[in-house]
């Protein structure tokens, strides 16, 4: 398109582009990463402003533990529960588990919510 019209053309079509797709993105509650050509990456999904903040004003990474893990036969196989806790108040996140059995190995994303 670019190569057979006048370049105030190409601009005019692609400011068009442009305030569609940011139009859309915002009515989505989503925000613009980057434009980059005639492409638009968007994130949709929790405001994760909380989250950053904490990982760059907190001193270190926090770290996950299981206690009180229990395993429990049942008709299917097994059950395995227990409590998950990390060393400091941290946005609520899923944390990857990963569970290792002899068939092989699977990762469950288990939701971390602050106690209240």
């Amino acid at each position: 398109m670019a190569a057979s019209r006048p370049p105030q053309e190409v601009a005019r079509i692609l400011n068009d582009f442009f305030r569609i797709v940011v139009s859309a993105v915002d009515d989505h509650h989503g925000l613009i990463n980057k434009f980059q050509g005639d492409a638009a990456l968007a994130v949709f999904g929790k405001n994760l402003d909380e989250f950053f903040e904490f990982w760059l004003e907190s001193a270190g990474i926090p770290k996950y533990f299981i206690s009180q893990a229990k395993v429990t036969q049942n008709g299917k196989g097994y059950t395995i529960t227990g409590k998950i806790t990390r060393t400091c108040t941290a946005p609520e996140a899923d944390v990857p588990v990963t569970i290792e059995t002899t068939a092989g190995e699977e990762v469950k994303m288990v939701p971390m919510v602050s106690a209240h």
